[in-house]
């Protein structure tokens, strides 16, 4: 199946379900450096469900679905802490920058 395949599975849309791929979230076959398959029985015994099982056990799915979200989540907290972290670093090269100039001459009052 394809990845937003199995990301549905889960509530994902396509770009969160290939974001939770490169997390290792999925079993993943390379087929060429830009194309990956999600093994299907691989994949559903991730989830819980054995071959011989009813598919039965809408719970585990429904724990599947929160664990990728909390990654999700976690994946957006840490990008808006790297943000902020960035914005705080150019604050400082800035005033490092100003205090590295040379300060202006005073000027006198002509009288």
């Amino acid at each position: 199946m394809s990845v937003p395949e199995a990301g549905a599975m889960c509530g994902l849309g396509s770009s969160q379900s290939y974001e939770a791929a490169k997390r290792g979230v999925f079993p993943l076959i390379e087929l060429s450096p830009n194309r990956f398959v999600v093994p299907t029985a691989a994949w559903l015994t991730r989830l819980g469900f054995s071959d011989s099982a009813n598919v039965t056990a809408a719970g585990d799915l429904e724990d599947a679905r929160r664990e990728l979200e909390e990654a999700c989540d976690a994946a957006d907290r840490a990008a808006a802490d790297h943000v902020a972290a960035v914005g705080r670093l150019r604050e400082a090269v800035v005033a490092v920058r100003a205090l590295a100039r040379p300060a202006a001459p005073e000027l006198r009052a002509v009288r």
